[in-house]
């Protein structure tokens, strides 16, 4: 999807669902766009015994994540970073159906990399909002804080992998690696590298 295209996406949810958040599942891949009718407010205690649900886990393991703090690493855009992101971006509405056009355009052109490109410099983090943690919180925001670090190197290591700089595109992985070894899009990009 083009960058503009999407925007106007997330803008026109965030008409309708204010408190919205944007998370990522794969960089440059796709994305899960969660909107509230009240703002944030977590217990994490509450987050980590669903996670840790047996059924749960198994999925969530099936996909690179290995507990709550994983899936709170996935956060890309908070509330405020969808407005700054989307500033000025059109609505789509029933008397403006842009996207019904543009989108299938921008299908097979490789716009999702100035998409990441784009929300690079925007990313939040899940710090940033309203959780309460408990007796633990200052350790999980400082693993959250890494997660989130090494998103941003894996971010920079797909970008530099697309435009043939190889040396700098192992040296995002690796530090993304060294941040969050489970990290399973550096990994992964790390190990596409070397084939």
């Amino acid at each position: 999807m083009a960058p503009e295209d999407f925007k106007s996406l997330l803008h026109t949810f965030q008409q309708v669902f204010p408190h919205a958040s944007l998370w990522e599942i794969s960089p440059a891949g796709d994305y899960l766009l969660i909107g509230m009718e009240g703002g944030w407010s977590l217990d994490y205690s509450t987050l980590k015994a669903r996670v840790e649900a047996p059924g749960v886990q198994a999925d969530l393991a099936r996909v690179g994540l290995g507990d709550s703090l994983d899936l709170l690493g996935m956060l890309v855009l908070k509330e405020s970073d969808i407005k700054a992101y989307t500033d000025r971006s059109p609505l789509h509405t029933d008397d403006n159906i842009l996207l019904e056009f543009s989108a299938p355009v921008a299908l097979y052109q490789r716009s999702h990399l100035t998409l990441l490109e784009e929300m690079s410099s925007f990313r939040g983090t899940i710090t940033e909002l309203e959780i309460r943690w408990g007796g633990e919180g200052k350790a999980f925001q400082e693993r959250l804080n890494r997660i989130h670090q090494a998103r941003r190197h894996t971010v920079a290591g797909i970008l530099s992998m697309e435009a043939g700089e190889g040396n700098r595109a192992i040296e995002e992985l690796s530090q993304a690696i060294l941040l969050n070894p489970q990290d399973v899009q550096a990994n992964f990009s790390l190990r596409d590298l070397a084939v």
